[in-house]
């Protein structure tokens, strides 16, 4: 008996594989002209391998976009040009996102540096407030390459809770000296899983709640501006920096000794799993201005012969 072989295309969706590329340089990303097919939108998505504009009073609005090589130069200096909302997905996987203004973003938009550069200006780098049409948080993914904030950064986004993941790479957060505020009225969460979250001063708003921290892995630097989580109960007033445990993240505190992270400890604004009931001594580990959790010790090789005899022993047993 003889087998043929039957091929069954698949069909799927030709939007998954719709795409468009940007030909002009440096024009418009907004001019369906430099495309060759199309503007980028949810479902077609562009990418831009060389220099590019993006004028201002431009926003991205429900756009898929992907920056892999040259500069996207980015006109606006005001928080309210240039937004980034409706649902837009924007990745710099190369090259440089070059922004000397605010940032504002809501509209559950996602914006993803996993390669190259975003450098961003202005007086608050991450605005999303409540009012002004705002329809949503925000969530910030940096899983490589560098994004630098400068200047006073506000992750303003009191109505809205945002998240901001960096799991490598680094975000670096206002290291003026001038700076009075890094993260500020946030209502937003931090989760450090790898590389490093650096930041001038960490002053939370005695009005909003929800500004977590969590530290599973990587580093978490706070420089001269220091922690002020505006708190004297940081579990209730859900403001506080949290070790995940079994991480290996370190905080460095600028100024900070034993004392002043066990007293943070004692108010529940740092805390391990969420929680502050343990010994301060059994949980962290600081070493000048860092700290971390207390590493597990690795059982010797004595401990584990020990172990394996017993467990031997109960299967003779048996």
């Amino acid at each position: 008996m003889t087998f043929k072989a039957i091929f069954i295309p698949l069909l799927l969706p030709s939007s998954l594989y719709s795409a468009t590329l940007y030909t002009g340089s440096p024009n418009s990303i907004f001019d369906s002209a430099n495309w060759d097919a199309g503007l980028p939108a949810i479902g077609n998505q562009g990418t831009i391998s060389t220099d590019a504009a993006w004028p201002s009073d431009n926003d991205l609005n429900g756009a898929d976009l992907v920056l892999t090589e040259g500069t996207l130069t980015d006109a606006s200096t005001s928080f309210s040009t240039n937004e980034i909302y409706g649902g837009t997905i924007f990745e710099i996987q190369g090259g440089t996102w070059q922004r000397g203004g605010v940032v504002r973003m809501h509209g559950a938009a996602g914006v993803t540096v996993s390669g190259g550069a975003a450098n961003i200006g202005g007086i608050a780098a991450i605005s999303a407030a409540a009012g002004g049409g705002q329809d949503g948080g925000f969530t910030l993914n940096v899983s490589g390459g560098t994004m630098t904030m400068n200047n006073v950064i506000n992750f303003n986004n009191q109505a809205n809770l945002s998240t901001i993941n960096v799991s490598a790479g680094a975000l670096l957060m206002g290291y003026v000296a001038s700076d009075t505020r890094t993260i500020d009225e946030s209502n937003s969460l931090f989760n450090l899983t790898g590389g490093t979250l650096s930041t001038y001063s960490l002053n939370m708003s005695a009005a909003d709640n929800n500004i977590v921290v969590t530290l599973s892995d990587g580093q978490f630097i706070v420089g001269a501006g220091g922690y002020n989580p505006n708190s004297t109960d940081g579990i209730t007033d859900q403001r506080n920096v949290n070790f995940s445990p079994g991480g290996s993240a370190t905080w460095q505190l600028d100024g900070a000794d034993q004392a002043t992270f066990e007293g943070l400890y004692t108010n529940g604004t740092l805390l391990a799993d969420g929680d502050n009931s343990s010994p301060f001594g059994s949980t962290f580990q600081v070493s000048g201005d860092t700290i971390s959790l207390q590493s597990v010790p690795e059982p010797s090789s004595a401990l584990l012969s020990l172990i394996g005899l017993a467990a031997y022993i109960r299967r003779k047993r048996s």
